[in-house]
């Protein structure tokens, strides 16, 4: 019986957060310089300021974000010879989804600020897994959510996980392939 776990790289995530609290600790300074200490003195760049200010929001969010997958080591993915299952929370009511639903995955890269890399998941019937979820803020959180993901079933981002996409790829094709013949 085939069960692999795909956890979080936790070298990874603290890389992340020593970058982001490196990027945040800049601007905080930039945005004290630039305000007159913090607005105690008479000359500072309102223009900038107003830049500063929500470059450090979405910084730090990032940086709480990462903080976030650094304390969880539960697994994200776990493949079974029936299925997978991806664990985060958008998926936790979906579950199992089998093999044989399963039309075909993909990676998909974001070249934003962040540069996102996800793997994203397609089925035959989403109805089908998508009607799992049963709390109806879940749910419209879950179809925004996959709007923004290609209208995939399940996603997972890619860049903190230990794993290689290709690899993981190339098992999701072989249980496909080989549930396709059953």
């Amino acid at each position: 019986m085939l069960q692999q776990d795909f956890y979080i790289s936790q070298k990874k995530v603290q890389k992340n957060i020593i970058l982001c609290s490196f990027l945040f600790l800049s601007f905080l300074g930039g945005l004290w310089y630039v305000s007159g200490s913090f607005f105690t003195q008479d000359d500072y760049e309102p223009a900038l300021v107003l830049i500063l200010l929500p470059c450090l929001v979405i910084i730090f969010s990032k940086l709480l974000k990462e903080i976030r997958f650094l304390s969880n080591t539960s697994p994200f993915i776990t493949v079974l010879n029936e299925g997978v299952v991806f664990y985060e929370d958008h998926f936790d009511q979906i579950g199992l989804v089998k093999w044989k639903d399963i039309e075909h995955c993909d990676d998909f890269s974001i070249n934003n600020f962040f540069h996102e890399h996800y793997l994203m998941v397609y089925v035959k019937n989403p109805e089908y897994y998508s009607s799992r979820i049963k709390d109806k803020k879940q749910l419209s959180q879950y179809f925004r959510a996959s709007k923004n993901n290609q209208n995939a079933l399940l996603w997972v981002e890619t860049k903190r996980l230990d794993l290689d996409v290709i690899e993981i790829k190339k098992i999701f094709f072989q249980m496909i392939e080989a549930n396709k013949k059953n």
